[in-house]
């Protein structure tokens, strides 16, 4: 089941609809090249180096745009993807949804940890959306984006936690119930099954056939995470 392990860095920018009438499906943009001057300028060049897998020259534009606009709930949105793009490594030659692996869990966790202070700080960066926003499209991508992180931090419960609220907010979300399976691999098996059946029906329905058919066969086969 190659796909759906390295599924969360690419659906995240992939669903990444944060700004007005741009970067729906942004892959092949160019990085900008006129120096940004407005908060909202340096998240335009944010995303576009963030699709040209530049992530920490991402996060630099975040870090500008937040100087610029503190308030603004989608800097550290992207901000906390280009994060989490700097805690995966790129697998050459991937499928769609096969471009990063992470690195691993923040354990043992410590300050010392990278991966511990990287998923410190991409938690943070979710949280501060979920403070600034009541916009249920940043609201759903930030608890889909904070559960994931807290998963690679340790913190399963809290993942569960932001999880389940990002399934009441969205039930129709696919990728919700494929995070929430994950989570509760290694310890609730049949709730494992029960969320990755259900995002394998939503999958289907909504045309995405390969990430389907991956979770059925790996139901199938008994491969649980």
């Amino acid at each position: 089941m190659k796909r759906a392990r390295f599924m969360f860095a690419s659906v995240l920018v992939l669903q990444l609809i944060v700004l007005p009438g741009a970067f729906a499906d942004s892959s092949d943009a160019p990085v900008q090249p006129v120096t940004p001057t407005t908060a909202e300028q340096y998240l335009e060049r944010g995303i576009s180096r963030l699709n040209a897998q530049a992530p920490i020259s991402a996060i630099e534009d975040m870090d500008q745009a937040i100087l610029l606009s503190a308030n603004d709930a989608r800097a550290y949105l992207l901000r906390a993807y280009a994060r989490d793009k700097v805690t995966a490594v790129i697998r050459p030659g991937a499928g769609k949804f096969e471009t990063y692996e992470f690195v691993g869990q923040c354990l043992p966790r410590s300050s010392s940890n990278r991966n511990c202070v990287r998923w410190e700080q991409s938690i943070s960066d979710y949280s501060q959306v979920l403070n600034l926003s009541t916009d249920v499209r940043l609201q759903l991508k930030a608890r889909i984006g904070r559960g994931n992180a807290r998963y690679r931090y340790g913190d399963r419960d809290s993942a569960l936690a932001d999880l389940d609220e990002a399934i009441r907010l969205d039930p129709e979300n696919a990728f919700a119930y494929f995070s929430r399976g994950r989570v509760r691999s290694n310890r609730d098996g049949e709730g494992v099954r029960r969320d990755w059946q259900k995002a394998a029906e939503l999958y289907r329905i909504q045309g995405d056939f390969a990430s389907a058919d991956d979770l059925q066969q790996a139901l199938n086969g008994g491969r649980l995470l």
